[in-house]
């Protein structure tokens, strides 16, 4: 089974969502194009934090240290957060958010779910490497589709404005 859902973290993470454009543009159904745009971008976004935060924790993953809880910052092991489960969580986040009832949204998390727990069986991932994958992943792409939503409503885009300031430079984010 896991050689079935662990991709669902990575290469068929993106492939779900790459099928949701296409099938969108054939059957000209906007809400499933956009569901496949979000689900890409969340994929892409999360996917670029959570390799920042690995290089920044540089935990060694269980079946390098024993089982032992080792952090080695700015090294390369990439034990925290999961990838796959920060993957999956993102594309089952931004599908669940995009559809009605809760048949498509259950499945949805259960292959996000299914994913961490063969990260977490094969012993390439803690239970909080997962669970940090996961919570990164579901804010992601919910903040994603409630931004693309809330631009489609006409409220105004993120901003990131940066600039010179007394002794420095200064950051504001409007959103």
């Amino acid at each position: 089974m896991s050689n079935a859902t662990t991709p669902l973290g990575a290469e068929a993470g993106f492939g779900v969502a790459a099928a949701l454009i296409v099938g969108g543009i054939a059957f000209e159904s906007p809400a499933t194009r956009d569901t496949g745009r979000d689900a890409l971008e969340a994929g892409l976004i999360a996917g670029i934090i959570d390799n920042v935060v690995k290089r920044a924790t540089g935990r060694v993953r269980p079946n390098g240290s024993n089982g032992e809880t080792t952090f080695e910052p700015g090294s390369s092991n990439a034990s925290f957060a999961s990838g796959h489960a920060t993957v999956a969580f993102s594309v089952a986040s931004v599908i669940a958010a995009r559809s009605s009832g809760w048949v498509i949204p259950g499945l949805a998390y259960t292959a996000a779910t299914l994913v961490g727990l063969d990260r977490i069986n094969s012993h390439a991932h803690f239970a909080s490497d997962v669970f940090a994958g996961a919570v990164l992943g579901t804010v992601t792409g919910r903040w994603l589709v409630h931004r693309h939503e809330a631009e489609a409503a006409g409220a105004p885009r993120t901003e990131l404005e940066i600039g010179p300031i007394s002794n420095g430079i200064g950051a504001k984010l409007r959103f």
